[in-house]
């Protein structure tokens, strides 16, 4: 990942830099650009949770499939509510505070920093983003941990997966 956000940091801090000489209409299209960028740079990174919600939809639903190989767009193959994909791929950070973050930094490195630190893409029901929502955490989230608790959501990595799934699969 880092090799992505090395090649990725360069063009962002040039556009960090022609940001902070616009005003008004040009310096809010160029904010939604960057903020797009770096939305778009994130396609790169597997994700680095799931919520135990989900883990035990996949494990008791789907028990062949990995959740965290999982690729955006099969998602609705997985289960829908509504005409909405019933799993939910969740930046831990939202796009736009880490985009509010990088429009403050003075250097690539800076940038390079906070791109190679970023929190990175769990995966949560739609039930749980809601209570993110609910809560005021859809775009204000500063300690996503300190928000996914206080909603109830629980978050395993790829290395706690299998045994929270065999754990399932013992008891029924």
């Amino acid at each position: 990942m880092e090799n992505v956000n090395k090649n990725f940091s360069q063009p962002l801090f040039i556009m960090v830099q022609i940001y902070s000489s616009l005003t008004g209409v040009a310096k809010k299209n160029y904010y939604w650009s960057i903020s797009g960028m770096i939305r778009s740079n994130t396609n790169f990174y597997k994700q680095k949770y799931i919520s135990k919600t989900i883990a035990e939809h996949f494990a008791v639903n789907f028990p062949d499939v990995n959740p965290f190989t999982l690729k955006w767009e099969k998602r609705k193959n997985y289960g829908v509510e509504g005409k909405k994909s019933s799993i939910v791929f969740e930046h831990t950070t939202p796009i736009g505070v880490i985009t509010k973050k990088i429009l403050k930094m003075k250097t690539e490195n800076e940038i390079l920093d906070e791109l190679n630190s970023y929190s990175g893409i769990s995966l949560i029901s739609r039930n749980e983003d809601n209570l993110l929502a609910k809560k005021g955490y859809r775009t204000k989230r500063y300690d996503w941990v300190s928000a996914y608790s206080e909603c109830g959501i629980e978050v395993i990595t790829e290395s706690e997966y299998n045994d929270y799934k065999n754990s399932l699969m013992v008891v029924k």
